[in-house]
């Protein structure tokens, strides 16, 4: 066998097709199912290993790095290309003695080496695969969101408000921290819940597969890995020039998605945008998606933690009298950014505005009221930390987002693979960085 850093080179194995060469030992159209061969069908179904299986990677084949005609061994959690005599699943399946098998696009079942479909009929384990690797939804199920469910592990966790991470140790939580907050934005989780998205623009779907895993009742785990969204964007070059912002790559994502979908775009500008006139020079007006706040600078010698009201900074906005701004119409869901990075110094993290922002759940704004329900916030692990000359070396920035639960009138907070319950008179003691209030009556 060639080692793996070769394989990929390898022009013959490229060549093969493995799933449409011809098998003559055994005809496709054999089935099983638990009606016909009961005994066959649960000595299959009891090899599963569902703490072994994880779909939140990329599919390819571990042999051949293939995405094509690929299928996750259900014993070991492996993916291999094909099924056909000289396939690496049908290889895999004779050495290894693993015997089921799924289709990663079709998600049809299939006993290998004996190249015999599976039919799934009711079976539980086999329902909670499918579910896992692409959960589906009805209008009337996510009504009842967030739910309280138990994963494969017997862990309690409510849909929606889990953890998210990659296999980076959280590197891209920049980007993770958003992806939660999209989710909390129930029209547009809806229609990624709900859309049926196969054929479309790439992206499209590879978000929709993130949300429909985030609210999904039935978890293997009480958490979700983000790495083949994040290949999607790192192998389509989307994220070459953008910092490792979550503002900047928010703004980016509404943009994007924006372009791709134009019910999408209906739903965001519905929903998320804003209009605002600006009175400097020629007066107009402009749409916006986020209002950003600056943060007062304090003297280097201050000793406390300085703090500042968002009712004082929003005043920007909300003065009458402004000579800058007057806000024509807030969007029902309004994104704040509070300015805390000067992109042209040295050492933007360290030297970033630490200035606390003082709020409580509740926001007035040009008589309209507002519930906050998710704030992502900021945090660092210092240079003299991780270096050993860290006055040639910035801070890295951490990011986790707080999140509302309104059926159970909680907050969480997500930082990576962990959740845990916050007090809501506490959140404002973060460095808050965006935030997303939602209009209430």
């Amino acid at each position: 066998m060639l080692p793996l850093h070769k394989r990929k080179h390898d022009k013959n194995i490229e060549r093969i097709d493995y799933e449409t060469t011809t098998v003559k030992r055994v005809k496709r159209d054999r089935s099983i199912s638990a009606d016909s061969d009961i005994g066959r069908f649960h000595s299959l179904v009891s090899t599963i290993n569902l703490k072994k299986l994880n779909f939140d990677f990329k599919k390819v084949c571990s042999v051949t790095l293939s995405p094509t005609h690929v299928y996750c061994c259900l014993v070991c959690g492996k993916y291999f290309q094909g099924r056909n005599e000289r396939s690496p699943a049908f290889v895999h399946s004779i050495d290894s003695k693993h015997h089921i098998f799924i289709n990663m696009n079709s998600l049809e079942y299939f006993e290998l080496p004996e190249n015999i479909q599976i039919e799934a009929v009711d079976d539980k384990i086999l329902k909670v695969i499918r579910y896992a690797i692409c959960p589906t939804y009805s209008n009337d199920a996510i009504k009842e969101f967030p739910l309280e469910c138990i994963d494969t592990y017997g862990k309690v966790y409510a849909n929606g408000f889990i953890g998210v991470t990659d296999s980076s140790n959280n590197h891209s939580a920049f980007i993770n921290v958003v992806l939660m907050l999209i989710g909390h934005i129930n029209p547009i989780r809806n229609f990624f819940l709900l859309t049926d998205l196969q054929g479309e623009n790439l992206l499209l779907q590879k978000l929709s597969i993130l949300m429909r895993k985030i609210w999904s009742p039935h978890l293997i785990r009480n958490y979700i890995c983000t790495d083949e969204f994040l290949d999607f964007l790192v192998i389509n070059k989307q994220l070459q020039k953008l910092p490792k912002d979550p503002k900047i790559f928010l703004l980016w994502l509404i943009n994007n998605l924006a372009i791709k979908s134009k019910i999408l775009k209906q739903q965001l500008m519905l929903h998320c945008q804003g209009k605002i006139v600006i009175k400097m020079n020629n007066k107009k007006t402009i749409p916006f998606w986020n209002l950003t706040l600056d943060l007062p600078v304090f003297r280097s010698d201050f000793n406390a933690v300085p703090q500042v009201k968002i009712g004082d900074l929003l005043k920007k906005y909300d003065d009458e009298d402004s000579e800058k701004y007057t806000l024509k119409q807030l969007p029902h869901f309004l994104i704040l950014h509070f300015n805390r990075f000067d992109a042209k110094s040295e050492f933007p993290i360290k030297n970033r505005n630490q200035t606390l922002v003082e709020f409580n759940e509740l926001l007035t704004i040009r008589n309209t009221n507002y519930k906050l329900i998710s704030n992502i916030i900021h945090s660092v692990k210092r240079a003299s930390d991780v270096s050993s000359e860290p006055n040639k070396k910035d801070d890295i920035s951490l990011w986790k987002i707080q999140v509302y639960n309104n059926n159970i009138n909680k907050w969480f907070e997500v930082d990576g693979s962990t959740i845990k319950e916050k007090n809501p008179e506490f959140l404002f003691i973060n460095e808050t960085y965006l935030q997303i209030w939602e209009k209430s009556s």
